[in-house]
């Protein structure tokens, strides 16, 4: 007798699906709470619809007040012109990351780097936050401390060197014309050429404004070196004992 075999089925249990059941749902909420990370849940106006717990904490603020906000309301003033544009980037590629400024409700500004991911749902959108506040201070104070050694030892050389140093950046105006140069650094020998008998530090003071004479010699200098042609220059430093030739 043929043995009797139950019909071939279309689907097997592994890609067999289900319509997710009020438990799937509960779940699904459950988890979304309980996170660590803070999440939330924008709709197509950017308004926020949802969000957990962590992001609470986060923000410093209650659901109630997450749910009447927007995603502008959370950056910063500065950075509020671009949400359109970043916006509109998100909604076409699909997904977006990388590191942001938030405000907290106490005016705080955290730095988190986000996650996000469009169309999770229709007209829904999610995001995850991950707070690196922390690290970035800590960067920062490395990257001040290896800038101020290095500058140190840049000084300690240039103090040493028998001829003047002077470091100098531009200041321009609102049309970008330059209109004066402000000291940066001057070593001693850069010092006596600037200041003449007064061996204080002429940093944070201007060449135009406080020393015309200086100026002058500069942009002569700067015309010998564009033209190639010799040049004679007598230059009288204040408070010097005698002109100085060049």
């Amino acid at each position: 007798m043929e043995s009797q075999r139950p019909p071939a089925s279309t689907t097997s249990p592994a890609t067999a699906s289900r319509s997710p059941g009020s438990n799937d749902v509960a779940l699904l909420a459950a988890v979304f709470d309980a996170a660590t990370e803070a999440f939330l849940i924008a709709d197509d106006e950017r308004r926020y619809v949802a969000a957990n717990a962590s992001a609470c904490v986060l923000l410093g603020r209650t659901l109630a007040e997450l749910l009447s906000m927007r995603v502008d309301d959370l950056a910063t003033p500065a950075d509020r012109q671009w949400v359109d544009q970043a916006w509109a980037a998100f909604l076409a590629e699909g997904s977006q990351a990388g590191p942001m400024e938030i405000v907290r409700s106490d005016g705080a500004v955290r730095h988190v780097e986000y996650r996000a991911k469009a169309r999770i749902a229709p007209g829904l959108h999610l995001s995850q936050l991950t707070d690196v506040t922390g690290r970035v201070h800590r960067e920062r104070q490395l990257e001040a401390e290896l800038a101020a050694r290095v500058e140190a030892r840049y000084t300690e050389a240039f103090d040493a060197l028998t001829y003047p140093v002077v470091v100098m950046c531009p200041v321009r105006n609102d049309a970008d014309e330059l209109i004066d140069e402000e000291i940066v650094y001057a070593n001693p020998s850069g010092r006596r050429q600037i200041m003449g008998g007064d061996q204080s530090d002429p940093a944070g003071r201007r060449i135009r404004t406080d020393f015309p004479h200086f100026a002058e010699r500069q942009a002569l200098r700067q015309r010998v070196l564009e033209t190639g042609e010799p040049y004679r220059s007598v230059m009288t430093i204040p408070g010097g004992p005698s002109p100085a030739s060049g």
